[in-house]
Parts: structure tokens; C-alpha cells; sequence
């Protein structure tokens, strides 16, 4: 266990240099990147903002409400560009499907070590995260609700809604280990699902409405359920929120094994170099 952690550090370390020498070494296009990325993510936030704004309530959250739920979810997608962006560590469907999982059962590193720390970009992928800690610190200065135990909250449950949303590519990209060809974009698919439909709140939906899109399709579960627990809801139902994202890591990994262990007995007759880095 302490030769993996030691192994975990050493690889963050290593991915962590390697973005700051892109960083220094090609700054133009590095900058440029980065650039891109807050307008790419503004894009997809200020006309939520703008309607809240005019009506002064979407789906039973006021504007700085909205606001909160916003930087939340901004904040979830930060970290995953941080850490899983890169390499297709996040859409694992491509690598497997290309027939590229080789590369890492190769590699003498575990195969979870490689998924965590393959993709870290904590200096060309930080500017989400820059701006998900200010559109959160002034929404909850502006519901007087800026205390540390919140902003803690804030970390804790977008840490959370990442693992739900990894988890889900994850078990869906299960299937490109039994058919290569039409499960290689799958993860894409779930993941523009998160994208597109975590920035609406599920206020106004019927109770089972609520449930079903917080826990069969979790696109509730990213941003507006942190929201609400911090915001209105009680704080015990944080435990609940962390018991539901270990629940979905547990059933990802036994499931994904199954298809590990699929992959050896089979293997993959087909093979693209397309992607690899």
C-alpha cells in the first residue's frame, strides 16, 4: 500500500512537470488553450444566468442560487479536465475500443494508477477551477452563507460529483471490452449528457422525476443536489451524497474488472493507432 502511494505522488509529479514545461515551453498556444476553455465554459453558463436574471427563479432556485449550482458545476468539470482530460483517461471507451488497453496492462504500474494520474494537467487545466472558486465564493457572499464549513461542502461534493460522473463513463465504456467498434464513442455520449444537462436544476420536477435523474440518469446528482444540501437541505444528507458516489465506484470497478477479465481471455482483433500518446 505505501509502494502505491509513493507510485500515486511520483506519477502526479511527473504529469504535473510535464504541463509546466508545455506551459513555458509553448506558451502562446498553451495560453490559447486555456482561453478557449473559459469560453467554452462560460458559453454554456451565461445564458442560464442571463434567463435567472430576468426571471429571478429557474426551477426553484433564486439567481444567486443559480449562481452556486453554476460554479458548482463548472468546479466538477474543472477537476475532470484536470485530471482525466488527457491521454483519453476519461473516455477509457477509446483506448479500449481502439485496442489500445495494452499499452497499460503492459506498463509496470497498476492499471488504477495510470487511469488518476495519466491525464493530470494542473497548469493548463486549472482555469475552470479558477473560475468555479469565484462564481462560488460570491454566490454564497451573496446568500451570507460564506463560511469555510460551505466552501468545504463545495470541494467535498464536487469531488464527489466527479467520481459519479468518471464512474458512469467507466461503466458504460464496459461495453467497448465486448463489441470495439460500436462502444469506442460511448463514454463521449455520457459525458456530453453530464455536460449539457447538469446546469438545469430539478426543482419544479415531480418527486420520482427528481429521484430518477438523481440516481438512475445522475445528471441532478452533479450540481444541483450539492446545491441544495448546501444551501437548503440538511447537512446530513452529505453522508448520503458520499455513500451514493461510493456505491456507484464500487459497482464501476466489479463490473469494469468483468471486462478486464473478458479482455484477457479474448483479447481484441481490433487495433487502432489513432489517439495513442
Amino acid at each position: 500500500m505505501g509502494a502505491n502511494i509513493k507510485l500515486l505522488l511520483r506519477s502526479y509529479k511527473i504529469y504535473a512537470r510535464m504541463d509546466f514545461l508545455w506551459l513555458i515551453r509553448d506558451t502562446k498556444y498553451c495560453l490559447l488553450q486555456i482561453f478557449a476553455d473559459l469560453i467554452s465554459s462560460l458559453s454554456s453558463i451565461l445564458i442560464i444566468l442571463q434567463l435567472a436574471k430576468r426571471f429571478q427563479n429557474i426551477g426553484g432556485l433564486d439567481y444567486y442560487e443559480l449562481m452556486l449550482m453554476l460554479g458548482i458545476s463548472v468546479a466538477v468539470f474543472g477537476l475532470y479536465d484536470m485530471f482525466f482530460a488527457n491521454y483519453n483517461n476519461g473516455l477509457v471507451c477509446r483506448i479500449i475500443g481502439r485496442g489500445q488497453i495494452d499499452h497499460y496492462l503492459i506498463q509496470p504500474v497498476p492499471l488504477f494508477i495510470q487511469i488518476i494520474t495519466r491525464g493530470f494537467a494542473p497548469f493548463s487545466g486549472s482555469s475552470q477551477l479558477i473560475m468555479a472558486v469565484i462564481m462560488i465564493t460570491l454566490a454564497l457572499r451573496k446568500l451570507s452563507r460564506l463560511t469555510l464549513s460551505n466552501m468545504i461542502s463545495a470541494l467535498i461534493c464536487s469531488v464527489g460529483a466527479l467520481i459519479i460522473i468518471v464512474c458512469m463513463i467507466y461503466l458504460h465504456s464496459t461495453i467497448a471490452f465486448f463489441n470495439p467498434a460500436s462502444g469506442e464513442e460511448v463514454g463521449t455520449i455520457v459525458l456530453e449528457m453530464f455536460r449539457e444537462n447538469s446546469i438545469f436544476p430539478l426543482g419544479e420536477l415531480l418527486g420520482g422525476l427528481q429521484i430518477f435523474f438523481s440516481s438512475v440518469i445522475p445528471v441532478g446528482a452533479i450540481a444541483w443536489i450539492p446545491t441544495m444540501i448546501i444551501t437548503r437541505w440538511k447537512k446530513e444528507y452529505m453522508m448520503i451524497y458520499g455513500m451514493m458516489a461510493l456505491s456507484f465506484m464500487v459497482i464501476t470497478i466489479w463490473i469494469f474488472k468483468r471486462g478486464i477479465q473478458y479482455y484477457v481471455q479474448k483479447g481484441s482483433g481490433r487495433y487502432s493507432g489513432f489517439g495513442h500518446r
